[in-house]
């Protein structure tokens, strides 16, 4: 056997030895230093109180179509701007799931609390309903104009007679919210809170108008 060969593959593995310390030394210090891994946090829309039961109620059902939007208003980036037209994201922080399909849950849950339509489904449950609510997030992000800023909320509805095919309303409903501190976390709790209230006005104006147009069906 030849002995160089032996003292070859010792090298060899004193290297690789070396090499594999190398990496877990670096990766060590970037973990220390605020390297990006493992840091990204992620917040959720959600309704903070129950909607009181409405005084009226219809033996009619609505079925809540799932909210459209476009660009980075359809994705999981928490959007901030502080000049007209130019949007950007927080990179180390995203929404659990898109908002779109969050404020929608969220509006057909206020429905069914509020009571005065028999109920609320959504478009993929394969029930016939009554009417028939479109909603289109239009806007959602931090204004970072100023300091500690705002965020500001925008959600166009439609609400159709699914017998008739007539359009009820079309409305746009809009909130801004201060910030209490220029940070993420503020952001979040302002764009969730200004979400709750913009969906609010939909499901009340729902009722509002309907009424107004068909006239009162009390039950």
């Amino acid at each position: 056997m030849n002995k160089n060969y032996g003292r070859f593959d010792v090298l060899r593995c004193r290297a690789l030895a070396t090499q594999c310390l190398l990496l877990l030394c670096l990766t060590s210090c970037t973990l220390s230093l605020g390297g990006t891994a493992g840091l990204e946090k992620y917040y959720t829309l959600y309704q903070t109180e129950p909607l009181a039961k409405s005084e009226k109620h219809i033996d009619k059902s609505i079925l809540v179509r799932d909210m459209q939007a476009d660009g980075f208003l359809r994705s999981r980036k928490i959007l901030y701007s502080s000049t007209p037209g130019v949007i950007s994201f927080y990179r180390l922080a995203s929404w659990t799931d898109t908002p779109p399909r969050m404020m929608t849950s969220i509006l057909k849950s206020m429905l069914n609390q509020r009571g005065y339509f028999k109920y609320a489904v959504g478009q993929n449950s394969g029930a016939r309903a009554d009417y028939q609510l479109s909603t289109t997030l239009l806007e959602m992000r931090q204004d970072t104009s100023t300091v500690p800023g705002k965020v500001v909320v925008k959600v166009r509805a439609e609400l159709v007679d699914m017998q008739t095919r007539e359009v009820i309303y079309t409305e746009i409903m809009e909130r801004e919210e201060d910030i209490l501190d220029h940070d993420i976390q503020s952001a979040a709790i302002s764009l969730n809170r200004a979400v709750v209230e913009t969906l609010e006005s939909v499901s009340i104006e729902a009722e509002t108008l309907r009424t107004r147009t068909n006239g009162d069906s009390r039950k």
